[in-house]
This record gives structure tokens, sequence and C-alpha cells, in this order.
């Protein structure tokens, strides 16, 4: 039976439950926003207006001002400063508008420094750091906590990335990070707290910002390479896991979803861009989704660094196989656990099953471990859970919050065809007055006693 369902009418965050003995004709509640503050992200720079390539050959500096809706306030001014130019070839530092980003690339054999100002209308080298944004509230109010820079490729070639902001030139912060190594088509977001910019002068005033630059330093060493997908002022800024949540709709017959001190478990990835697998973005909370694949964005599958080794062997000799990949690892630590009786927790008998395996370097490693004795792998789903952070004893439990640098990766992993007690054909959602309107469309429903909405 095919059983089509509204929402109206109902708090955002508040949750509904309705019982039935069967299935249920209809559902309608509307999402409104009650006296809740949500921080909204300032752009900086998407990077999707103004293209334009500045490129040198020998020693010396090129200059643009671009007017670029994309950027804040409408002006972005490239600078691209060739230090060494031993190649013969040409360095370039350019927007790709049609894309969304701008890119560096530095010849072998030569150095540079590639730097974005915004700072307004305003065709000069020297920062406009007086009037030049017009005292720009980049703070949402104090809302928002962090720059992020999303980098979307990075060779291994050391390199640095330096953000400068200024209320005025007596009164202006700054904070450089080493560029972590990106792979083609991968992303990194790289979180610069408000609270760790130092240096500079005076007191900084992130509600009053009238220069932003942005500095690449690639004179570390030769040939340099880096693609940038976008510069903004957010929210809280985390990594968090996507287990579903306790009652949430669309859970395989006889599993458990988890609890919220387990969904709220969280990394800060401020540092080296230590991760599981090839990429790493950040959210403001957890993504409960009954996949376990909430947070993965248009841009990024987050949830890619540990894969199943044999599968279908598992229940031949009371072992299983995983691959764990890392990267960013100069000294780090990993933790695993599977929710093996499906009770939303992971606490049970063998249900952690890598407990701070501690790695020097980047690569892949093969971890063997046994599960509890009974455990069937007949059209089943298990929840599982990995970790990934830079000290011992800080990511070994599944519900840590205070966690710096690091990753939360979670996976549902299916046996044959696991029973769904709703299979849904559609679900939308659109504005509707002060909320907005949800419509969703079951295939059919086994034994559903309601929809939960959070």
């Amino acid at each position: 039976m095919k059983v089509k369902n509204r929402a109206s009418n109902v708090a955002l965050k508040a949750m509904l439950s309705l019982f039935t003995t069967s299935v249920i004709p209809v559902l309608s509640v509307l999402l409104v926003v009650a006296g809740i503050v949500w921080a909204v992200d300032v752009n900086i720079d998407s990077f999707t207006n103004g293209a334009y390539n500045l490129s040198r050959d020998t020693v010396g500096t090129s200059t643009y001002l671009a007017t670029a809706s994309s950027a804040i306030d409408g002006y972005r001014f490239m600078i691209l400063e060739v230090t060494q130019a031993a190649s013969g070839q040409i360095s370039q530092w350019g927007v790709n508008a049609s894309s969304g980003f701008i890119s560096l690339a530095i010849p072998p054999g030569d150095q540079g420094k590639a730097t974005l100002q915004w700072d307004g209308n305003d065709n000069s080298t020297t920062i406009d750091c007086t009037t030049g944004l017009g005292s720009e509230d980049i703070s949402d109010s104090g809302n928002n906590t962090a720059i992020v820079v999303r980098v979307i490729s990075s060779d291994n070639v050391a390199k640095n990335l330096t953000l400068r902001v200024y209320t005025d030139c007596s009164n202006w912060r700054t904070l450089t990070r080493s560029l972590p190594t990106v792979g083609d088509s991968n992303l990194i977001d790289i979180p610069l707290l408000f609270t760790d910019f130092g240096g500079g002068a005076g007191t900084m005033n992130w509600a009053s910002v009238n220069a932003v630059e942005l500095e690449i330093d690639g004179t570390l060493a030769s040939g340099p390479d880096a693609i940038v997908k976008f510069v903004k002022a957010t929210g809280e800024v985390y990594e968090y896991g996507d287990l579903p949540l306790a009652g949430i709709s669309g859970l395989p017959v006889g599993q458990t979803g988890f609890s919220s001190s387990i969904l709220a478990a969280r990394h800060l990835p401020t540092n080296s861009g230590l991760r599981l697998g090839a990429q790493l973005d950040t959210e403001a909370n957890y993504q409960s989704s009954v996949p376990a694949n909430g947070d993965n964005n248009a841009s990024a599958n987050d949830e890619e660094g540990v894969v199943r080794l044999t599968p279908d062997d598992w229940d031949t000799n009371g072992e299983g196989e995983v691959d764990v990949t890392r990267a960013g690892c100069s000294s780090c630590y990993i933790n695993g656990w599977i929710d093996w009786n499906r009770d939303g927790d992971f606490e049970d008998t063998n249900e952690q099953i890598i407990s701070d395996y501690a790695r020097t370097t980047d690569g892949t490693s093969s971890r063997i471990f046994n599960y509890p004795g009974g455990t069937s792998f007949t059209d089943v789903r298990y929840y599982a859970r990995f970790r990934i952070c830079a000290a011992i004893d800080t990511c070994d439990s599944p519900t840590a919050t205070g966690v710096s640098q690091g990753e939360i990766e979670d996976y549902a992993w299916d046996w044959g065809d696991p029973p769904l007690a709703v299979t849904l054909v559609s679900f939308t959602a659109a504005p509707a007055g002060s909320g907005v309107r949800l419509e969703w469309e079951t295939a059919s429903e086994l034994d559903n006693v309601g929809f939960n909405l959070y």
C-alpha cells in the first residue's frame, strides 16, 4: 500500500509521534522557527564570478582588481608574486568561475606567493584596512565562530595558508596553517577559529571588519599547487558522525537507533588534516540518517576510510577484517566499534573491534577481529563507527566530544537484504509561510507505529 504523508504546524526541534496499529493515511506537520537562533554563514568568496587569470614567467608581481559578485562587498584584488623563476615556465593564479574555485599553479623549480585581498574597490597592493569593507559584521551578531577554507586539491609540496582580518590598520589578527596534501577530486575543510587568531595588533572586532587577506606562501619549496573552493565565516564547525537517532523512521526490523550522546560525539579538525580516507568536511551538528551517510554533501563522501574485506566470509571462521586508510598522520590512533546485538550502543562483548591502534605514517592497514558467537550474517544490518585522533585515550570512546583533530566515520553495513519497516518512495520539503512543509510517500509499511519528526 502506498501512503501519502504531509507535515504542518509543529515547532522546529519538536518531536511528533503518531501511533496506529496499521498504516497512517495522512500526517500533516509544519516546521516553524520557534525562538531558535541559527548562525548565518557570511560568504567571503565562492569564486563563482569574476573569472581572471594572472600569469608570470619571470620574477616580479602581477595584480588585478576583479568585480566579483561572489566576493564580499563585490570586489576581489588578486596578487601573484613570483620570487624564483628558474624553469622558464608560467606560474598562474586564477579564478575558474564556471567551476567555482581559485587555483595556484607554480612550476617545479619556481617559487612564489599568491594573495587575495577583499577590501572594496581598491586597486592597490596596500590593503585598505580602514574603510574597505564598510565595517562588515562577519560574526553574524556573534553567532559565527570561525572562517572555513575549503581546499579541493593540494599537492605534497610544503606551503602555508595565512589569513589576516582587519578591523582597521591598528586592530587586526592573523592565523597561519600548513596546507595538507589533498588529492585531486577530494576536499578538506580547514576551520580557522576566531579564538585561534593572534599576532597583529590592537583588538580585533569580528563584528566590524574592513579587510580580509588570504595568502598562500609557496616560497617554502618549489612547484606548489593548490585549489580553494570557498572562504566563508560560519558557526560552530566540527566533524560529526551520522548514525540514525533512536526512533527515526525507516530502520531495518529489529534494529535500534542510537542515543543523542553517541550522535553528539565530535572532533574539531583544526590542524593537520588528520582523517580517515581522503576527505574531511565539517558540519554544525550531527546529521542522523538511516543509511549513516547524512553528513555527505554534493561535494564529498567523507565516509570512505574503512572498507570491509571479504564480508561474505565473516560468518565462516568467527572473524571479520577491515582495511583502514589514514591521512595527515604523523602520530595517530584509530578506534572502531560494531553494534553486534543492534541495541543502539557499542558497549557489549567484542563491540570495540579496534582500540587505540597507533600509526606514525599515512597508509592503509588491515585489522582482524573476533565477533560474538551466534552473530548472524543473513539479511541483517550492523552499524559501525570509526574514529581517528592525534593522542592516545582521546577518541577511544564512541561518545567523546572534546577531541582536537581527526574524524568520525559511521557505516551501515548490510549482509543480504535487511527487512525495512518502511519503504520510502519520495520525500520533499518546500517553504511554507514561516516554516517548511514536508511531504513523503511510502511504498510499504511493516508493523509501523508512526513517524517521528525532529
